[in-house]
């Protein structure tokens, strides 16, 4: 701007033409760049910007349009006082509106920017971070506004440590009146970072279990089995021991089958083999293993391990359905009984 300045007064032969015309001159000559010629760039960089799948420049784009004037505004008050001989109570007046309004439209460029990206960060993250993402929204717009008043107060002349000192003792006792909220607040953090769940999981933590409705600020709403809502709160949610079902790959079935002890020796010996092809014929299974496994106090035990390829409840319960109908039907058929507790007695003569 200096040179602008410079080849004005060699145009206007120094001291014919006074400086505050040459800085009206510059002014106009800014207003005109800032009128035509930025518009232009950005509209073209506009169309660029609509053609590509980020949005990021679109907002660029957005933002340079907004600030093109106050830019152009602080140009000129800048060259303004660089310039022209304004009296000292005027040029303090307006070096702290220069400050303000220069302070204002960072902060305005800031938070647009943290919008921005809270946005997109919460279109990745799914809908389990909808109630967490507006805090963190106001919360780092609220940073960015004090920064911005403490910058001012600080170039306006005034000592700051105090107020930031005394700003620190009462954020830490604030801090600790509301420990049990902050708790819970962080843990809500901590899940939404950490996504241990997503909505529509279906968990089981300590003896509670159900689908996740949705995760907040204090806590997480989950619908049990029985129809409730259970409500917990996120502390005890993040010191508990969490187990997804919903993430399981494949889920790994155990039971077992007791026969009478009247059964012959080489009818138990069919009986491993029967659970094996019966397991192995039921669709969307993989067989483990089958062992004559105890002699319990009424029965003779057989332990059977499989896994069912789906981590869905119901189509687990249907498979396990179609596996006990053909247990009973080939131990009918093989004349082989199941054990139910009894008890002999034997009566001496």
């Amino acid at each position: 701007m200096d040179s602008i300045i410079s080849k004005f007064r060699e145009v206007a032969e120094y001291e014919i033409v006074p400086d505050y015309v040459l800085v009206f001159g510059v002014a106009i000559i800014l207003y005109l760049v800032f009128k035509f010629l930025v518009p232009l760039a950005l509209s073209m960089f506009e169309k660029f910007a609509k053609k590509t799948e980020n949005t990021f420049d679109e907002l660029l784009a957005d933002i340079l349009m907004k600030v093109r004037w106050p830019v152009c505004l602080l140009i000129v008050l800048w060259i303004a006082r660089t310039h022209l001989m304004i009296p000292l109570e005027y040029d303090k007046w307006l070096k702290i509106f220069m400050i303000v309004f220069a302070t204002f439209w960072g902060i305005k460029v800031f938070t647009l920017l943290v919008n921005f990206f809270v946005k997109k960060f919460g279109e990745k993250a799914g809908p389990g971070g909808s109630a967490l993402l507006p805090i963190f929204a106001k919360f780092i717009n609220f940073i960015i506004w004090a920064i911005g008043i403490l910058f001012v107060v600080s170039n306006l002349g005034y000592e700051i440590t105090p107020l930031i000192t005394g700003l620190g003792i009462s954020g830490i006792a604030i801090a600790l009146a509301v420990q049990n909220i902050l708790s819970d607040l962080l843990s809500s953090v901590s899940i939404y970072l950490d996504k241990p769940f997503k909505i529509g999981d279906h968990i089981r933590i300590g003896k509670l279990s159900g689908a996740v409705k949705s995760v907040g600020i204090k806590t997480t709403r989950i619908a049990a089995l029985d129809g409730e809502e259970l409500v917990i709160p996120n502390k005890e949610i993040v010191e508990s021991t969490i187990q997804n079902y919903k993430r399981m790959k494949k889920r790994r079935v155990s039971f077992s089958i007791g026969v009478t002890y009247e059964t012959k020796k080489a009818k138990l010996e069919k009986v491993p083999a029967m659970i094996k092809r019966i397991v192995k014929s039921a669709k969307g299974t993989e067989f483990g293993r089958v062992h004559f496994a105890a002699l319990g106090d009424f029965s003779l035990n057989f332990e059977v391990v499989y896994y069912v390829l789906s981590n869905d409840y119901e189509e687990y319960m249907d498979i396990q359905q179609k596996i006990n109908f053909a247990l009973i039907e080939g131990f009918n058929k093989e004349k082989i009984e199941f054990a139910y507790p009894t008890q002999k007695v034997f009566v001496a003569k």
